[in-house]
This record gives structure tokens, C-alpha cells and sequence, in this order.
């Protein structure tokens, strides 16, 4: 059988090795827009101050070598009347079966009339860039929230960088967290006189010299920065299937196997809107763990078995590494490099 993975993230790796297990007689093509496929994106921000990655990115995993891969490649259409894949190079790949595990990106619409001034971390590939950006910066915006702009927060500070952090009361912190309120947060950002603050907003930006932005607030104030580092919500990545056929809500809808409309496609991870069989509702259920579930439960359904996946509210892997552990790594931690 043929098998086309749209991504390389948790879900499309999981999906993947799952398939090549159950089928030994599979023929996979996984297409990625990166060059690299499976790492742990969640851990990217580490690379603000440090050289090296953990993974090498670039060497495709030795159990996988038999995969065809579409690297640096990005799909413009689904068409599952023809079982067939359309990337944008204008190549075609069919399929018996289709996985789709895009993943979502950044939904910087907030910012609007000013999002190409602002950096998010979303890949590889923009931590490169962003990292030149600072190899000059003296102060830098953060805007948005989350575990995600703690972390980004404090590898700033360790470059010794003057940072700014605009929150957003609606992503400043999860509640879900365990042992961690948003008083602590606060008071360790504080401490470092990085304090939040939640009432002022971007209204405006400048390019002043191509060095430095003018960055104009809602109560007049303006900061003169080298950097702004969105850090906000993630949406699904499902643009392509307009017109699909595939039935889409705010992701994929899928049924509790993972299924979409069209019984030969399949949809996991953070772009998949999947049934709640608690709620009786399609939602989405994103983290690294769950994609990585859904992805080993899409993989077997697409080689024939009837598994379904439960939803859970938190993502226990992800809450460890970004909720208690995220305050030990600021306690004794190098002072800045003022660099």
C-alpha cells in the first residue's frame, strides 16, 4: 500500500513508524517544509543562547532511511477524488492512504499591519534568523505569553539582553500547571525587573534605520528595540485543504478513529479537530504527547485496524518539562553574558 504523511512533527513521525510496523510492505512518502524532519520542537528556544541542538536535525533517523521523503517540500492541494497529493513544485504524489499531520502555526493576526516586523519561533529556521537579529540587539520586545515566552524570556536574559514582556492576559500563563500560579510567575520575572505588563499593547511600528524598530503603545509610550519576539496562540495548519472536500471546523474534523469524511484519509496531531467521546464535542487537543498518540493510533487505522483515541485535558509530558522544571532551570542559573 501507498501512504503519504503530510509532516514531520510528533504526530508524522509517530504515524509513520507506526505504519512501518504494521506494514511491512509499505511504501511511505512523508512530505515536510523543512529540511530536517523530527525534532523536539518545543525545546527550540534553547538555541537563543546556546550553539548546538541536541538533534541533528539534517541526518534523517537510520529506522526511517527507507521512507521517501519530500524535504523542503509544501503541499498546495489535496485531492482525495484522485487520491493524490499537489505540492507546490507542482509535483504529484498518489497515495492509497493519506495521513495529514501539519501541525499549526503562530496566529500573529493581532499584530496586524505590522507582523513583518515580528519574529516568532515556529522552526528551526526562524531560530537561525532571529538569532543574527540578536547578534546586534541591545533591548527586545516580547509579546504574547505562555510557557513558551518564560522560556524565551530567561535565554534573552542569559544573552544579556534588556527585555520588555507585553503579556497578554488570555496566553500569559496556563492554569493547568501544577505547582505553578501565575503570582510566581509574576514575582520571577520581577525579580529579574522583567515585570509583565498587561495593560499596554503594541499600536504601532517603525522601521527607524533598519537597525532599530519604533515601537509605539496604547498609553503613548514608545520603546526603541533591535528585536520583537511574538510568542501567541497556535492555530491549526489547514489552509491547504480548502476546497478539499475534507471537512474542516477550526482543524480536521475527525471521528474517534481519526478519521476524516473521506474514508481513506486521516488527520492527528495539533491540525486535527478529533471527537470527544466525553463531551460528545470535536475539538482540538494540542501537545507533544498527544500528537505523538494520535499519530501511532491514525497510523494503525490506516493499515486496517479500528482503534480510537480519548482525548485527555493536559498534556502530562509537556507540563513537566514547562511547569516546575521551567522555574528550576532560572534558580542558579549564569549570570547574564552582557554580550
Amino acid at each position: 500500500m501507498r501512504y503519504v504523511i503530510i509532516g514531520a512533527g510528533a504526530a508524522g513521525l509517530s504515524a509513520t513508524q507506526t505504519i512501518l510496523k504494521e506494514d511491512n510492505q509499505a511504501d511511505i512518502t512523508v512530505i515536510t517544509e523543512e529540511f530536517g524532519p523530527f525534532y523536539f520542537r518545543p525545546m527550540l528556544v534553547e538555541l537563543l543562547h546556546r550553539e548546538n541542538f541536541i538533534h541533528n536535525i539534517y541526518k534523517v533517523p537510520q529506522s526511517l532511511e527507507i521512507v521517501h521523503w519530500e524535504l523542503g517540500a509544501r503541499v498546495s492541494s489535496v485531492e482525495p477524488k484522485n487520491n493524490r497529493v499537489l505540492l507546490s513544485n507542482q509535483k504529484s504524489i498518489s497515495y492509497d492512504f493519506l495521513v495529514i499531520a501539519s501541525g499549526s502555526f503562530p496566529d500573529i493576526s493581532y499584530l496586524k499591519g505590522f507582523e513583518r516586523f515580528v519574529r516568532t519561533i515556529h522552526s528551526y529556521s526562524d531560530v537561525r534568523r532571529l538569532k543574527q537579529e540578536l547578534t546586534h540587539a541591545r533591548e527586545v520586545i516580547v509579546t504574547g505569553g505562555g510557557y513558551i515566552a518564560v522560556e524565551i524570556i530567561r535565554q534573552l536574559y542569559l544573552r544579556g539582553l534588556k527585555v520588555y514582556f507585553y503579556a497578554r492576559p488570555d496566553l500569559f500563563w496556563p492554569k493547568e500547571l501544577p505547582g505553578v500560579t501565575v503570582e510566581d510567575v509574576v514575582r520571577l520575572l520581577e525579580g529579574v525587573d522583567i515585570a509583565p505588563q498587561f495593560d499596554v499593547w503594541i499600536t504601532d511600528v517603525y522601521d527607524r534605520d533598519g537597525t532599530t524598530y519604533t515601537v509605539v503603545f496604547n498609553d503613548g509610550s514608545v520603546k526603541y528595540v533591535q528585536s520583537i519576539i511574538a510568542v501567541p496562540a497556535e492555530v491549526p495548519n489547514v489552509a491547504f485543504l480548502q476546497g478539499s472536500g475534507i471537512h474542516i471546523d477550526e482543524g480536521i474534523v475527525v471521528n474517534e478513529e481519526l478519521r476524516t469524511n473521506i474514508p481513506n484519509v486521516f488527520a492527528c496531531g495539533d491540525c486535527a479537530q478529533v471527537f470527544d467521546l466525553h463531551n460528545n464535542v470535536n475539538r482540538t487537543n494540542f501537545g507533544w504527547r498527544s500528537a505523538e498518540k494520535q499519530g501511532e493510533i491514525a497510523g494503525r487505522n490506516a493499515v486496517g485496524k479500528n482503534q480510537i483515541f480519548i482525548p485527555t485535558t493536559q498534556d502530562f509530558y509537556f507540563l513537566d518539562l514547562l511547569g516546575k522544571n521551567l522555574f528550576n532551570r532560572w534558580i542558579g542559573m549564569e549570570e547574564p553574558s552582557n554580550s
